[in-house]
């Protein structure tokens, strides 16, 4: 007998799960699973929200960019050692390429986003494409939001390190 199923949310990976009453099993069953549990409607809603995080998100990672290359100009001026002034250069470079990961990122989730506006996910083998684009958008945005605070960390203690 199944009373409850839906999405769980444990480490920041979301995972299908039926929790059945009689047995108190939980059972991790997948992609497969969250589309046979979940109606096309609320399967489509979930992954258009989640979409529209992953663009405030880049949004903020943009913002977050400006600020710190800004940030980055103020500095450089005052930076009189020759290894300090290569490593701002270092944070420069790689300020840039975090823009150039962003507007890939965006340009994907545009691509994406026309993808739910054509309606073609009526068809169950475009829907698990659909799916299967949203987890590698998944697994991209997590790794360019790591990359991007990573360098944010390490720029903050060099900002630390010249004060």
């Amino acid at each position: 007998m199944i009373i409850h199923q839906g999405l769980l949310l444990r480490n920041n990976r979301r995972f299908a799960y039926r929790h059945y009453y009689d047995a108190g099993v939980f059972k991790n069953e997948g992609i497969s699973l969250i589309m046979k549990t979940m109606e096309t409607d609320s399967l489509l809603r979930y992954l258009i929200d989640e979409s529209e995080e992953w663009e405030r998100l880049l949004n903020f990672l943009k913002q977050e960019n400006v600020f710190s290359k800004s940030r980055l100009a103020e500095i450089v001026a005052s930076i009189e050692d020759e290894d300090e002034l290569t490593k701002a250069e270092q944070f420069n470079d790689d300020f840039i390429a975090e823009d150039e990961i962003i507007a890939f990122l965006e340009g994907e989730l545009k691509k994406h986003h026309k993808l739910f506006e054509k309606r073609r996910y009526q068809d169950e083998e475009m829907l698990k494409q659909l799916v299967r684009q949203q987890s590698k958008l998944r697994m991209d945005v997590r790794r360019a939001e790591e990359i991007i605070f990573i360098t944010k960390k390490k720029f903050g203690d060099f900002i630390g390190e010249l004060v």
